[in-house]
């Protein structure tokens, strides 16, 4: 059941995405749900703990699409407003920086922050460096290998 329901947000996906502030809030929201939500059904009861793990998620996925939105913005068309596109290639860094700042707060406050603040610290560069000339490796490689390497250093550490 818990498919379907997401199935019905990334059917209407197409038409949401028009809405700036709705494209990477649905984006982020269907990969979170799926990641980490649909686990936790089995137990029958979401922590305090999972549920700021699950937003903290939300967060570092909503980063991780600023450098996907900004190379995208040049083939975008205008009408959809994205991010970069409604408030510039900058700006849309900085509203890369203030969801990592969140991501880092909620990971101090369930005490998961070294590892966390590094893949914040690593995501962070890939923003900064984020432009609309950068090659499709950049964005689709390198940014994507992001939650690769924290898995890996999670596992590495644990």
């Amino acid at each position: 059941m818990a498919f379907f329901q997401i199935f019905f947000l990334v059917v209407l996906y197409p038409f949401l995405r028009k809405y700036w502030f709705l494209k990477i809030a649905v984006v982020s929201f269907c990969v979170t749900y799926v990641v980490s939500y649909i686990p936790t059904l089995d137990t029958k009861i979401l922590f305090f703990s999972g549920t700021i793990l699950q937003v903290k998620l939300f967060f570092l996925i909503c980063a991780l699409l600023i450098p996907f939105e900004i190379y995208d913005s040049q083939n975008d068309l205008k009408t959809l407003q994205t991010i970069p596109q409604k408030f510039g290639v900058k700006k849309a860094k900085y509203f890369g920086y203030l969801f990592l700042v969140v991501f880092c707060m909620l990971s101090v406050l369930l005490r998961f922050a070294f590892l966390d603040i590094v893949i914040a610290v690593i995501s962070g560069f890939f923003i900064r460096f984020s432009s609309t000339k950068n090659s499709k490796y950049y964005t689709s490689f390198w940014v994507e290998s992001i939650p690769i390497l924290w898995w890996l250093l999670v596992w590495i550490t644990y």
